[in-house]
């Protein structure tokens, strides 16, 4: 671990975003994170698992090691009403969706309600600090800008219980 590792580790798995056709790559140091938008769930998986399989062909051939243990899979659909689990087939190994998963120190959920992560903060005593530096900025950002899709987080606190509401507006 030196200062300039994790630009240099950036700066080597760069190109990895020009083979990926059809999603989203996001990196946060060594974490890779694939996402992607369709319109049904299968077609959904289908691009999932192909754009997973270039990725780990990609570490293959540039001897990089990928870590199955640390593969998650969630389906994003704030309107969605079952509670259905499906799963994908990356590689060899088979990742079974998930209701909720932890990305970057944050707990996200499947409809984007961010509940758990709240009452985990909560309990920590770090929520204000959460309201503070992500609560706030994100609503500033989202009132400053009236052209596009407004989403307000508000925290209530009422009962030593939490709850998040997210605000669509457009």
């Amino acid at each position: 671990g030196t200062i300039i590792g994790p630009v240099l580790f950036n700066i080597f798995i760069n190109d990895l975003t020009l083979f990926l056709k059809n999603s989203d790559l996001n990196n946060y140091s060594d974490d890779n994170s694939i996402s992607a938008y369709q319109n049904t769930i299968d077609e959904l998986i289908k691009v999932l698992e192909d754009e997973s399989n270039i990725a780990i062909d990609w570490f293959k051939s540039n001897q990089m090691l990928v870590n199955p243990d640390k593969f998650q899979a969630i389906i994003i659909n704030p309107k969605r009403s079952d509670n259905s689990y499906h799963s994908l087939k990356i590689g060899e190994y088979e990742i079974q969706t998930q209701s909720s998963v932890e990305l970057v120190g944050i707990e996200i959920d499947d409809h984007l309600y961010f509940t758990n992560h709240i009452t985990t903060l909560l309990k920590e005593g770090k929520l204000d600090r959460f309201k503070a530096h992500v609560v706030a900025p994100w609503n500033a950002v989202a009132a400053a800008d009236e052209n596009t899709l407004m989403n307000q987080w508000v925290v209530d606190e009422a009962l030593s219980s939490v709850k998040v509401y997210q605000q669509f507006t457009s």
